[in-house]
């Protein structure tokens, strides 16, 4: 069983939430610049976009780790959605799943073999950016929205303004969108080195 938090503690885990979900939408925008094949001007500029690439993949994969994993699976130090509100259920990630047509189960095995493991498996994998940001922007909102204000370290505006910088949290219900017109394209990343 793990260990009650204090709501000191839960503030203190949702600077780093926050933290994860900024640096998601800040490599989801500047990704979205580049078309589904792209071509470099230098070794250097292939090697920042791998590397945005890679810098997406692991912060996507901690959220999807954070929103997906159930107390049964908690490690002890774990920070989870129900930590923050006993409202909080998976059946609603199942739900969001329905909006955008994406399992976070399967990005989240896609993620660990691409970053994780050197196999002979490796799946060869073309991440879609703003399908991906609108998946869990929706369960971002849905989390902020049920999580009560004391237990955050910000305030719930500028969680919601990384998911889409034009929604106000007066809005609830709406399903957000990524606020930069690159994303709006659905463009696959492709990261096939």
């Amino acid at each position: 069983m793990a260990k009650v938090r204090s709501d000191e503690e839960k503030r203190a885990a949702s600077e780093d939430l926050y933290y994860e979900i900024e640096m998601f939408f800040a490599c989801a925008e500047w990704l979205g610049r580049y078309p589904l094949e792209p071509s470099f001007s230098s070794e250097e500029e292939r090697i920042a976009y791998n590397t945005y690439v890679e810098a997406f993949v692991v912060h996507m994969r901690c959220l999807i780790d954070f929103f997906r994993k159930e107390e049964k699976d908690r490690r002890q130090d774990d920070v989870l959605p129900a930590d923050f509100s006993s409202k909080w259920t998976h059946e609603w990630i199942a739900c969001a799943g329905e909006k955008t047509c994406i399992d976070l189960n399967e990005l989240f095995v896609r993620a660990s073999q691409r970053l994780a493991h050197l196999t002979y498996n490796r799946p060869s994998t073309r991440w879609c950016c703003a399908s991906i940001a609108r998946k869990l922007g929706t369960i971002i909102v849905k989390f902020v929205e049920m999580t009560p204000s004391q237990l955050l370290n910000r305030d719930k505006a500028d969680f919601l303004s990384l998911v889409d910088g034009s929604r106000s949290p007066a809005e609830p219900g709406v399903v957000p969108g990524v606020h930069t017109h690159a994303l709006h394209s659905g463009t696959p990343i492709n990261h096939d080195r």
